[in-house]
């Protein structure tokens, strides 16, 4: 592709949209669903031994953001297309 900077297009936009947005998925799931002592404070109790954490909360609006950014490289893939 023109103005690629190796001169060619390796992967396209929406596969590297998709392995992005998967690996962040996994990456959220895994620092939401640990548990360690650098979690911060319990902002939301559900139970016991379950609850929303300040690391949590600082985690899914960054997964968020990522998401979004995804899904932004996705439609640049389909203008790409046309």
């Amino acid at each position: 592709m023109v103005g690629h900077p190796l001169g060619c297009c390796l992967v396209s936009d929406r596969t590297q949209a998709l392995v992005v947005a998967v690996l962040t998925t996994l990456l959220a799931v895994t620092g939401v669903a640990g548990s360690s002592a650098l979690s911060g404070p319990v902002l939301w109790e559900f139970s016991e031994t379950h609850g929303v954490h300040l690391e949590d909360a600082v985690i899914v609006p960054a997964w968020l953001i990522c998401l979004l950014c995804c899904w932004s490289q996705w439609r640049r893939g389909d203008r790409r297309d046309r």
